[in-house]
């Protein structure tokens, strides 16, 4: 009778459902500073235009362009805002990764990615059309220390739709997260009956907001140095006997 009563309950244990696994979230904000590491760019190849976000258009900080991609110094029109957050972050959208205790330092797989670049580059004042941001094919992970993102290391495809008389025009890229270093890169033509249309996003920058990861102190190289010692001496006491 003991034994039929084990066999119901570890039965009705293995039969309890799983509870799903939970996803947390981490808000993107992307900086792109005026320095040698960091630029934003972005190309119309038909009118062989570009803006660039921190070099002065006919003398003035806030416009970034238009100037010719073909013929360096020439500049078009009184000049255009492409880049209207200078020295802002970017709130761009946000990811979500597999929840975790939050103790501790700790690694979570990304399971989504939500982006929105039309505030922030070429606009629908700038190119008098609007596009959408979409993702696929998005991996990789974010490192945490209590619970607190200190890195991520992500890959992902991007596309820009813009929306014409002819249907869909997407533009499609790639959009990574190295570390704490962000790389969006999308250069595509498409062909319609009205011309060949070009575009190109090209911008590097960093991802703000991330926690400070734990830095060991010299005392536990130290007591990891010991360690290391320790097992190889009783490896070679062992090899000696």
């Amino acid at each position: 009778m003991q034994s039929r009563v084990f066999v119901l309950a570890f039965a009705a244990a293995v039969a309890l459902p799983t509870a799903p696994v939970s996803a947390a979230t981490f808000d993107l904000d992307l900086f792109v500073g005026n320095n040698a590491t960091d630029h934003a760019r972005w190309y119309e190849y038909f009118s062989d235009a570009y803006a660039d976000m921190y070099t002065p258009y006919n003398g003035f900080q806030t416009p970034d362009g238009f100037f010719s991609i073909t013929q360096p110094g020439v500049t078009y029109g009184g000049g255009a805002n492409v880049f209207p957050f200078e020295n802002q972050d970017w709130s761009v959208g946000s990811l979500t990764y597999t929840d975790v205790t939050g103790v501790g330092v700790e690694t979570a797989s990304i399971t989504g990615l939500s982006l929105n670049f039309l505030p922030y580059i070429a606009s629908f004042a700038v190119v008098g059309n609007s596009y959408t941001t979409s993702t696929s094919n998005v991996s990789g992970t974010v490192s945490l220390y209590n619970g607190a993102v200190t890195a991520i290391d992500l890959d992902s495809n991007i596309t820009f739709t813009f929306s014409t008389f002819a249907g869909p025009a997407p533009y499609t890229g790639t959009f990574s997260i190295d570390d704490s270093r962000f790389d969006l890169f999308v250069d595509q033509s498409l062909t319609t009956a009205f011309g060949t249309f070009r575009y190109a996003w090209d911008v590097e920058g960093s991802v703000s907001g991330l926690a400070t990861a734990p830095i060991p102190e010299p005392s536990t190289y130290a007591l990891l140095g010991m360690g290391l010692a320790g097992v190889g001496f009783m490896a070679r006491r062992r090899k000696s006997r």
